[in-house]
């Protein structure tokens, strides 16, 4: 065993740790080079429950998901989607529209009772590792272009 050697050994041992041989640095890397590739998203989310009221962007009652109706109790307010286009149809929650007014601040946002506001399909774009806010926009002082939005991207 060469002088150099013999020192990194015995470095190795004051601090407490065994010599590591070269196969097991390899195993140790490849280890941890799979741990990464895990670790490495595989689906984008969809969260609809969360709005921008203050501008505007009401939170989402979601009626559809990639053309499929959603049924009363399904969780829909965070779905996740393989990357991809993927649509999600519904409109705007009722309860949260009480200080909304229109773009130009001119008046209130008026629906009728039971109306659904904003009743639209958008379609996403999903990518791995992003999540995507979605809420209904009704910025305008003219209801036929309330729709959804995308308002928030998480990367």
């Amino acid at each position: 065993m060469n002088k150099m050697m013999r020192n990194l050994l015995a470095a190795a041992l004051v601090v407490g740790m065994s010599p590591i041989t070269a196969q097991e640095s390899e195993t140790g890397t490849a280890e941890a080079a799979k741990t990464e590739a895990a670790a490495e998203p595989t689906t984008g989310a969809v969260v609809t429950n969360e709005g921008w009221a203050v501008h505007c962007i009401l939170r989402m009652v979601v009626t559809a998901v990639d053309g499929v109706a959603v049924t009363e109790g399904q969780a829909v307010d965070r779905m996740e989607f393989e990357p991809g286009a993927h649509t999600v149809s519904g409109y705007a929650s009722d309860d949260d529209r009480s200080p909304c007014v229109t773009f130009s601040g001119e008046k209130a946002v008026v629906v009728a009772e039971g109306e659904r506001i904003g009743e639209s399909t958008a379609t996403v774009n999903v990518v791995a590792g992003k999540e995507y806010f979605l809420g209904v926009d009704v910025r305008s002082a003219d209801k036929k272009a309330w729709k959804i939005v995308p308002w928030k991207i998480n990367h």
